[in-house]
């Protein structure tokens, strides 16, 4: 198995955490790779990749070592190619995460092909300017159309299948997948979903409305937003928190269910809801 760490080194500054994971999983047989700019254990046969780009590297499992940002960001480059991935927590949080510091010597069960492997939905986001779209991108968490410089409300028309929903004014909005509604979506009053279910959930943040309540969509449905604003407020669109683009009056944002899914590896079945509890308890 070839095995690829992918360390946050904010997280693990030392890279204390990934040389302890990278000696791990080389004694239980894989054939370990790290980052270019991560410098080698001592006294372990882990390798540097050639290159800090997946598709050049192709590795059977990715372990990445941080939080559920971390995660996040890989699943970008991991989910087109089909590459499962395990996180190890050393962040704060971690509801994606499947291990945290304590667990590392879990990693030679993955050596070993002994886990299972959770499909998650994601979602396809798209900026139209004039009809023509300029960016697009997928998220396995959310896309979130929020405010930005500027303290005053901004105003969001929101539809389905070309069927206006409601339009109102507020921080923003956040169209999450079940994945994302323990995300910044339950933060802003949405609902916990199953993340074995196939729906979007669309949450307004601090809606000036009375009845301004969580929608819980098909995910066969296209979700359109269209800022409604003048030139003097500030529109952000941001998916996972990765990227950050200004949306002019008159642009929208259309998010569908994307084709791809991310692929998670799972050693101890199915415990959403008790992860769920024990982390919302910590906090």
């Amino acid at each position: 198995m070839k095995l690829y760490l992918l360390p946050n080194p904010q997280r693990d500054p030392d890279f204390q955490y990934t040389h302890q994971a990278a000696r791990l999983c080389a004694e239980a047989g894989a054939d370990v790779l790290l980052p270019p700019s991560v410098p080698l254990p001592p006294d372990c046969p882990a390798a540097a990749a050639r290159s800090a780009v997946l598709s050049d590297i192709l590795p059977d499992v990715i372990a990445v070592l941080g939080g559920d940002g971390t995660l996040l960001r890989a699943s970008r480059e991991a989910a087109p190619l089909g590459i499962p991935m395990i996180g190890v927590n050393l962040g704060n949080v971690g509801f994606l995460t499947e291990l945290d510091r304590r667990s590392l010597p879990q990693l030679a069960r993955v050596v070993s092909g002994d886990y299972q492997i959770e499909s998650r939905m994601m979602l396809r986001a798209s900026l139209l300017r004039d009809g023509c779209e300029i960016y697009s991108a997928c998220a396995l968490n959310d896309c979130i159309i929020t405010r930005g410089e500027t303290f005053r409300n901004i105003s969001l028309r929101l539809s389905s299948d070309a069927q206006e929903i409601k339009t109102f004014s507020g921080d923003g909005l956040v169209v999450s997948t079940p994945t994302g509604s323990t995300a910044y979506s339950l933060s802003a009053g949405g609902p916990v979903v199953d993340p074995e279910a196939s729906v979007f959930v669309v949450t307004p943040i601090c809606a000036h409305a009375l009845y301004a309540k969580s929608f819980v969509l098909s995910s066969r449905r296209e979700i359109r937003v269209e800022s409604r604003n003048d030139a003097g407020k500030a529109v952000r669109l941001s998916c996972d928190g990765v990227d950050s683009i200004p949306m002019y009056p008159g642009d929208a944002a259309v998010v569908t269910k994307s084709e791809l899914s991310t692929r998670l590896i799972r050693l101890s079945g199915n415990d959403f809801f008790e992860k769920l509890n024990s982390k919302l308890s910590e906090r």
